[in-house]
């Protein structure tokens, strides 16, 4: 059986492998090559409904459970809060700058690059924290109580990304990242081999 703890590391390494993809269009963005913004969309739109509305939240109870069970850990806890919030205002506005490029909006290159690399950038930062204090922290002083009690506080769906079946909107951008971790395990990363991930 799959553990919260487990489900939660997961969903980090899915994350992380949905910000690869996202950099390597950012990395286009940098070199002077035309990214994909369609599919700088679709993922800058994945990551502000899936995680903001379903795998946060979820950590949310995790964090207040942490803060009611581990002395010291409130002011701890506080710190992520903040840093969902800071990074659903840095999300938002990167997506923002891209449907305006969509739209044919005049828009600098520069300005898409530097506030997607900050989103991506502060993203990573933020899972390997929550991996190395609070996911850590949760896993010696949580008891099977507690996680049954945040389990029944939480209306969970499936992930249209990464669960077991892919929705419409997102089977290019499934496609484009199952591609991406091929080749960065079989040493070809940078190869497009899909549509959806090429640059010019």
């Amino acid at each position: 059986m799959v553990t919260a703890i487990q489900r939660l590391r997961q969903e980090h390494r899915d994350l992380s492998r949905l910000l690869d993809v996202l950099e390597r269009q950012l990395d286009a963005i940098r070199g002077e090559r035309t990214p994909d913004y369609h599919l700088m969309r679709n993922i800058l739109h994945y990551l502000m409904e899936y995680p903001n509305h379903y795998h946060h939240p979820y950590e949310d109870l995790v964090y207040d459970r942490l803060a009611e069970r581990v002395p010291g850990m409130a002011s701890v806890v506080e710190y992520f809060f903040a840093e969902h919030d800071r990074l659903a205002t840095l999300g938002w506005q990167s997506l923002t700058l891209v449907e305006r490029v969509l739209n044919e909006d005049l828009v600098a290159r520069a300005e898409v690059h530097a506030s997607g690399n900050a989103f991506a950038r502060e993203y990573r930062a933020h899972m390997q924290r929550e991996n190395e204090e609070i996911l850590t922290a949760a896993e010696t002083s949580l008891t099977a109580v507690d996680w049954l009690q945040i389990e029944t506080m939480f209306h969970r769906r499936p992930d249209p990304l990464f669960g077991p079946e892919v929705a419409a909107e997102y089977q290019a951008l499934h496609d484009c990242i199952t591609i991406e971790t091929a080749q960065r395990e079989s040493g070809r990363a940078g190869e497009s081999y899909c549509s959806a991930c090429a640059t010019d």
